[in-house]
Order: C-alpha cells, then structure tokens, then sequence
C-alpha cells in the first residue's frame, strides 16, 4: 500500500508500545538509507485494535491480505508483492515466525491448502460485512457495531465453517 501498512501481531510477553517504537524506528532507519533521505518515513502514530476472538482473527486475517486488491493495487491477493502470504504458502523464507493465536475453535478456520486459502482470501467480503470489520478495527478491542451485528456475525461465522 502506498500510504499505510497493516500488521497483525501478536505480543505475550513485551509492550505493543515498545515493540512499535522499535519497528517504526528501524524501519524508518532502514528506509533512509535506502532513499538517502533523512526525517521521519511515517506520519502520525499507528492505531491498534485488540482481536481477541477466532471469530474476529479470521475475518482481520482476511482483510488485511484483501487490502490491496481492494485497494485496486493489485487483482489478486497473492499477486501483492509487500506481504507475507507467499511466506505463508511456502513460496519463499519469512524472516519472522508466524503464530496463530486462538488454535481455531472446531467451527473456525482458516483454509490450511494453498487452493482454498486463496479461495477464500480472494473472495470479497459482502458489503455489510466489510463495514463491520471497518467499524470493529477501528475500536480499541475488535468489537462488532451494536446494531444489526448479531446477523452479521452468524452470516460471517457460516463462511468460516
């Protein structure tokens, strides 16, 4: 993406604040010396949302690996050359682990075969659903919007069995 990235991460055991100081700084670091620049490489903070469901995990997951197709960057999600899927099809080394939190309740998951990942990545949110997981992001814990959400929910719930 061109102005602004999207990572789900997960930190048992350190500070998000210290972690995103340190990343942030690296990278900043990193990227000037790349360009032979000098100043900050991000505007403003980054926002945080904690995802403490499968339910919500999944449909995160999802949407961040969307972003750029939606974004109309690219036409597919494996086609996005900044993003760690091809790490996750075995495509290519990750430089970093990859931890699924929840273990997927037995109703929830994500596709594990490469074909049905992308399947399922690839396959557009329905509009109301995509306004959901906006307004639930945009909250500090993943929380669905009051109204309607219940459908919603049981609707998103039945394309994760």
């Amino acid at each position: 993406m061109n102005n602004h990235f999207h990572l789900l991460i997960s930190t048992p055991k350190e500070d998000l604040g210290e972690i995103m100081m340190h990343f942030m700084r690296s990278s900043t670091r990193a990227l000037n010396l790349l360009s032979g620049r000098s100043g900050h490489a991000f505007c403003g903070r980054y926002h945080w949302t904690l995802v403490n469901s499968d339910v919500y995990f999944a449909h995160a997951f999802k949407y961040v690996f969307r972003n750029p197709v939606r974004a109309g960057v690219s036409d597919t999600v494996e086609e996005y050359p900044f993003t760690s899927l091809a790490g996750l099809l075995g495509l290519r080394p990750l430089g970093f682990p990859i931890y699924f939190p929840f273990g997927f309740s037995a109703y929830i998951r994500i596709p594990t075969d490469t074909a049905a990942l992308l399947k399922w990545l690839n396959q557009p949110f329905r509009t109301e659903h995509l306004q959901a997981i906006r307004k639930a992001l945009k909250r500090a814990c993943f929380e669905p919007p009051k109204s309607g959400w219940k459908r919603t929910l049981e609707e998103m719930k039945a394309q994760l069995l």
